[in-house]
């Protein structure tokens, strides 16, 4: 994503909940972005089929999320 000035000035106008959402929109679409990364990275992984694909992803959405402690 990238901060134009039309997209600045109406950041710039937005009052707490309207920056609200648009935030929660753009972590959404982070979030989003990241979850087809990791499937397209573990895809080229030998051995690694759908099912633990999914199971890696979800492992690893429960760290980022603070559901579950990396101990390492």
């Amino acid at each position: 994503m990238k901060l134009n000035r039309k997209k600045y000035q109406e950041i710039k106008k937005m009052d707490h909940a309207q920056m609200d959402r648009y935030l929660e929109s753009v972590r959404a679409e982070g979030e989003r972005k990241a979850r087809a990364a990791y499937q397209e990275a573990l895809e080229g992984v030998p051995g690694i089929g759908q099912i633990r694909r999914e199971g890696v992803i979800q492992k690893a959405e429960q760290i980022l999320k603070g559901e579950e402690k990396n101990d390492e």
